[in-house]
């Protein structure tokens, strides 16, 4: 597949959307008229009998069948039209995304990772125009929360190894995630996977009285109704209903609390489990062969054991238990005990099928992450899988580029750190790339190690726990300086390097907010306790002191900057890697260059 392909076929597939909505919104405009001529029929009918004296209830049935038959096909029309301004909104965004507009039009969540988290803030993870603005397209939050893990923490080589094998089974499956997208119309499933874990879990609320109490209610019910028919059928008067509905209040009374923790546990919206229900159903029904979707297929559960069926019925359950806030049912529903019933029911869905959702919401998530990741790969076919190596420290990237920057402006670089070279550091002009150079390591590493392609033409790497310091900022609430806050970090960097995988550290500006000494001496001592521990990494710097420092460690350490060239009064940078250290600063042409006189 060449680049040009996936927005050729989203351009088609835009097309043809567009040409059946067309067809949906003329069938509307008719149906519509036809619904209008049928009621003027029966106005006009009943005006004709009555005035001639010859009406009868049988002339109603024609235009009263036929109106019907049109609100049913009517109401079919407007949703498949509704599923085509879906299909047609899916592969505009998909166009977005190929184009470079889609800054702020994905996921935006900010709340994925911890405040504390050693990279995701430095590598733009979350947020506004970031990579998982960019990468998500999953419809639950279970599914967000999935993706967002595999990026904040590296996987097993195995682990990775089985992502990519789904991946390739699903990266050409357009029709698929155009299904999953289009499930509940705009509804996001806000249904919180933790909490709704935590509500499947525990003992039966009613404990042993529940079958005995929901027999008793549905006794109650019947009697009810019972009541109403013999009051007006037999003329017995209101005494026997009166009986039945103060035995329904004593009824309620006793298990009153009990259902008010059943209803007040079960919050979810309707239209929520409903959209997890039907993302559900799409997932069990897709053919698959790796090894990743086949187990995923296998927690959902076949035939009526199947987990879409199970969620609908509680979505079900979950819709008639609110039907009693229709005024107009508030009544019936009342002598009919429905709020016990329905309580008794969910609870009896939770006692039975509760323990298994945590798992059903686990391979949701997993199976939407995997398509994040299939649509990545299936938008951007030049990027490549990563080799994972399962041993020693080491990073190797040829033609490495950051996978938010567009093809017209990225710059490509090439990293090899492993051995002999432990370290880069980083010296260059302002402007010049060096920060994300940081960044363009940073992500690529997370990506390759969550399952991803990476922008690059090879890369090769171990497992390795990623460190930054590029978006370090004082606080005013926390009453801590920008210089403490660096130090903190560093120190968190420092305890990582000393367990688990190998670090890679990403250092910017280190130790800037201290004076020239003392900032030579911490960064060549946190430089040596990092290489000592066999850690990886970049450390950029405007310190041309820290850059000659690199001598102290051989070839461990190499130097590496970026330049730029004075054009016409204008500064020109190229964003590329060059051996050594930076001969020249662009301070002062800056400076001169917004009208500062210096």
């Amino acid at each position: 597949m060449n680049g040009n392909e996936p927005g050729i076929e989203y351009e088609k597939r835009i097309a043809l959307r567009r040409a059946s909505l067309r067809v949906l919104e003329r069938r509307d405009a008719w149906i519509s008229h036809a619904r209008l001529v049928v009621f003027l029929l029966a106005l006009a009918l009943l005006v004709v009998g009555l005035a001639a004296g010859l009406w009868s209830a049988w002339w109603a049935l024609l235009p009263l069948g036929l109106y019907l038959v049109l609100v049913v096909v009517h109401d079919r029309v407007i949703g498949l039209a509704e599923m085509a301004k879906g299909s047609v909104a899916f592969y505009e965004r998909g166009l977005e995304r190929l184009r470079g507009t889609w800054h702020g039009k994905g996921v935006t969540r900010t709340d994925l990772a911890p405040r504390e988290h050693p990279y995701a803030a430095d590598l733009d993870l979350f947020g506004e125009g970031s990579l998982f603005d960019l990468m998500c397209t999953a419809r639950t939050l279970e599914g967000e929360e999935t993706l967002a893990r595999w990026l904040l923490s590296p996987s097993s080589p195995g682990e990775i190894a089985s992502r990519h094998e789904a991946v390739d089974e699903l990266v050409a499956r357009l029709d698929l995630r155009e299904d999953l997208a289009l499930v509940g119309g705009s509804a996001r499933a806000g249904v919180h996977p933790d909490s709704l874990a935590r509500w499947a879990d525990g003992e039966d609320i009613f404990g042993k009285w529940h079958r005995l109490l929901t027999w008793l209610c549905v006794a109650l019910a019947l009697c009810a109704v019972a009541a109403v028919v013999a009051w007006a059928a037999l003329d017995t008067g209101p005494i026997p209903l009166l009986v039945v509905a103060l035995l329904e209040w004593i009824t309620g009374r006793l298990i009153g609390k009990r259902t008010g923790r059943v209803v007040l546990a079960i919050t979810h919206p309707h239209q929520q489990l409903t959209l997890l229900a039907g993302v559900l159903a799409r997932i069990e029904k897709e053919p698959v062969a790796s090894q990743m979707l086949a187990r995923i297929k296998d927690e959902l559960g076949s035939g009526t054991g199947r987990a879409s069926a199970s969620i609908r019925h509680l979505a079900r359950l979950v819709g008639w238990l609110d039907a009693p806030r229709n005024v107009l049912f508030a009544v019936v529903a009342h002598f009919l005990m429905w709020r016990q019933l329905f309580a008794l029911f969910i609870e009896r869905w939770r006692v039975t099928s509760g323990r298994r959702i945590g798992a059903w919401l686990d391979a949701v998530g997993e199976f939407e992450a995997l398509c994040s990741i299939a649509s990545f790969r299936y938008e951007n076919p030049s990027d490549v899988w990563p080799v994972i190596v399962d041993k020693g420290a080491v990073f190797e990237a040829g033609r490495l580029g950051h996978p938010l920057v567009g093809a017209d402006m990225c710059v490509h670089n090439d990293i090899h750190l492993g051995e002999p070279v432990r370290a880069m550091i980083v010296s260059g002009s302002n402007m010049s790339g060096k920060s994300t150079l940081l960044r363009t390591v940073g992500v690529s590493v997370v990506m390759a190690l969550a399952g991803a392609p990476v922008r690059a033409e090879s890369m090769r790497l171990s497992p390795l726990a990623v460190g930054a310091t590029i978006r370090i900022h004082d606080s005013l609430h926390g009453k801590t300086s920008r210089f403490y806050a660096e130090i903190k970090r560093l120190r968190q960097l420092a305890d990582m390097a000393q367990e688990g995988l190998p670090l890679l550290f990403l250092l910017d500006e280190v130790f800037h907010g201290t004076n020239s000494h003392d900032r030579l001496v911490g960064a060549t001592a946190l430089l040596s306790d990092f290489l000592q521990k066999g850690s990886l990494g970049l450390v950029v710097t405007h310190d041309l002191a820290i850059a000659e420092a690199a001598g102290e460690f051989g070839d461990r350490v190499e130097n590496v900057h970026f330049v730029d060239r004075l054009v016409d009064g204008r500064l020109v940078f190229d964003y590329k890697l060059y051996q050594g250290v930076v001969q020249r600063s662009n301070a002062l042409d800056l400076m001169r260059e917004v009208g500062l006189k210096v």
